[in-house]
């Protein structure tokens, strides 16, 4: 029942809105003002429609009293140009703040009478002005609130960046596009390379309940957005109408709208981050691409400052290896060289066919040993530029492929293994870690070897053997119709020997420039 006393109207009235001090839910504003206007003007049912604006847009709360208590209802009042959608009783007031219009208040089945009252229309209206300041400090409450909570997000994943210090820059990223999947709500999200050249995207990683829609490590055509995508800066997020236009998907519809920005500031990998919405999902709002720029502004930083980090330490590194291979070259094998020359020499001293034999397999030890010690030189030797090392970079994938191991896989590079370009060394470590993670997960062996060998033939051979017990039936094979299709790309071939009394060998070879 509707009280249609004006004193008890009032009094309701002033007990609403002093229950408003405690509470600073947008929500819970918005249900105890409609259920004041409500009660101030005996109206049945009340309903508060806000203006379209940036974190709320045109939320619309509808209540009505059944015996006394005030119940939401999905009933709306009025339609979105505030004409009523239903016969009877109505009454719309404007709530507004400043002169700024927040919305409107509309009441409807006035209780005991066929038409609402000049002295409702006073009261309703004093309650809109009085209710203005409670809606919009709440409004700007709940702005301050998820603007804080995606801060929040950035500073903590900051820190872990940070800690990771360049060295696990996938881990990283995977940080970052779950967190950033998480905050908005999103289906999925990827972290591409830009690629000029093709212009296409290359994407790294995607996560995520439809994250089965990017197809990872294969150059997704983007020529549709190249506009957009080579324009990205940190700080700034796009708006991209659907997802899949950056995305080579099996199957078209099964992404909605996307949301694209940058990952790092400018440099020679450019990185980009995508969210995702499900099919048929509203676009992403003004005010959402504001914050993911925000958040990526701040990852960014982070993401290079620990680039940064990386390359000091590298440097670190490059310098002092250069002064081991420094010392290998000028000391240690000029040594060996003249023991060599001394051997010879001593040879027109000697007679006996025996003495003879053992001082040329002596020098032949001699010569072997400053092959390998030259070896070692070149891959030393740090390259006149690129991201790292090859063989730093396959001996870290090593050492951690091999963590669950009670031994340590046998690792051996030859030749200029450095000198090897930034393209063709990605795909070579990551077919090691494929070939690596097999061998550990299925060969049973209680030995690897791992060889990467820069050859006089303009190749680059990368072979991976165990003593296990060879590919059983049934392994998945995605792992090796991978390493197959890398070998592929580059006009190169990879073959598989494996036999359960001599284990697997994977032999991946492709060609140098």
């Amino acid at each position: 029942m509707v009280d249609t006393d004006p004193q008890e109207n009032i009094r309701a009235m002033i007990a609403a809105l002093a229950s408003l001090s405690g509470d600073l839910g947008l929500q819970s504003v918005l249900d105890h003002v409609a259920e004041a206007a409500c009660r101030t003007a005996g109206a049945r049912r009340g309903e508060i429609a806000l203006a379209a604006g940036q974190q709320h847009p045109g939320k619309v709360v509808t209540i009505e009293i059944r015996q006394g208590r005030a119940r939401r209802c999905d009933d709306r009042i009025a339609d979105q140009d505030g004409r009523p959608l239903e016969p009877g009783t109505f009454l719309s007031v404007p709530i507004r703040v400043r002169g700024d219009l927040l919305g409107h208040m509309y009441l409807a089945q006035k209780a005991g009478a066929d038409a609402f009252s000049v002295d409702d229309e006073g009261r309703t209206t004093a309650l809109a002005a009085l209710a203005g300041a409670a809606i919009q400090n709440a409004m700007l409450a709940q702005d301050t609130a998820i603007t804080r909570h995606w801060l929040e997000a950035a500073l903590e994943l900051s820190r872990k960046v940070l800690d990771m210090m360049g060295r696990q820059e996938n881990d990283a990223l995977r940080l970052i596009a779950d967190r950033a999947r998480d905050e908005s709500g999103s289906a999925v999200a990827a972290v591409g390379i830009l690629d000029a050249g093709t212009r296409s995207v290359r994407w790294l990683l995607a996560t995520g309940p439809g994250a089965n829609a990017v197809e990872l490590d294969s150059a997704a055509g983007a020529a549709g957005a190249w506009p957009i995508l080579s324009e990205l800066e940190p700080g700034v997020a796009r708006q991209l109408g659907q997802a899949e236009e950056v995305l080579r998907t099996p199957v078209r519809g099964l992404l909605g709208p996307g949301l694209l920005t940058a990952l790092g500031f400018e440099g020679p990998v450019r990185r980009v981050l995508l969210l995702a919405r499900g099919p048929g999902a509203a676009e992403f709002k003004h005010w959402e691409m504001e914050i993911v720029g925000g958040f990526a502004l701040h990852v960014s930083m982070a993401l290079d400052l620990g680039s940064t980090y990386r390359m000091r330490e590298q440097h670190l590194l490059f310098v002092d290896r250069e002064r081991i291979a420094r010392d290998l070259h000028d000391r240690v094998i000029q040594r060996l060289f003249a023991a060599g020359l001394s051997l010879q020499g001593m040879r027109r001293l000697m007679t006996e066919p025996a003495q003879l034999e053992r001082i040329k397999d002596v020098v032949s030890e001699l010569d072997q040993v400053i092959r390998e010690l030259r070896d070692t030189i070149h891959s030393l030797r740090a390259p006149a530029e690129g991201p790292g090392l090859l063989s730093s970079r396959v001996t870290a994938a090593v050492r951690g492929g091999a963590a669950a191991l009670d031994y340590t896989p046998q690792l051996k590079f030859a030749g200029p293994v450095d000198d090897v370009p930034a393209s063709i060394a990605e795909h070579a470590v990551a077919v090691v870690l494929e070939g690596l993670s097999n061998a550990v997960r299925h060969s049973g062996a209680d030995s690897i070897r791992i060889s990467v060998v820069s050859d006089d033939h303009h190749q680059l051979v990368l072979t991976i053997a165990d003593n296990g017990r060879g590919l059983p039936a049934g392994t998945p094979r995605r792992g090796l119709a991978n390493m197959e299709r890398r070998a592929r790309l580059l006009d190169g071939s990879f073959s598989i020997d494996s036999a359960p009394d001599r284990g697997t060998r994977l032999v991946w070879t492709v060609p140098l420039p």
